[in-house]
């Protein structure tokens, strides 16, 4: 019972991150929003994702990113914007460690591969 409690909470910040990634995400915020403390909410997200909220927020923020670049023609700028980064340098940071390429040679990689 406590464990699919636990999972109930894991899937109610999911929800809630899904619905607030492209906002500033605070934990206290989330937290009280799903009625629980942050620290619980921290220890049982980890236990039951395997993740930290902080990772799983950037990798949501990325996997929006990644669509925008390849479905729209928006500037790079807008699409860190539109993903939910606050910061555009450290956009291109954790883009590069992810892609391995910049956010604008990712882009041009995905186009000339899909015409092919």
């Amino acid at each position: 019972m406590v464990e699919s409690c636990q999972l109930r909470h894991a899937e109610k910040m999911m929800h809630w991150i899904e619905e607030h990634y492209i906002d500033e995400i605070r934990l206290d915020h989330m937290a009280d929003d799903i009625h629980l403390s942050k620290s619980y909410a921290s220890r049982i997200f980890q236990q039951e994702t395997g993740s930290s909220i902080t990772d799983y927020v950037t990798a949501r923020r990325l996997k929006q990113a990644y669509l925008l670049l390849e479905t729209t023609i928006l500037s790079v700028e807008e699409v860190d914007r539109r993903a939910g980064f606050p910061n555009g340098s450290y956009y291109i940071q954790l883009f590069l460690k992810s892609a391995g390429t910049t956010p604008l040679q990712y882009r041009q990689q995905f186009e000339r591969s899909s015409r092919h």
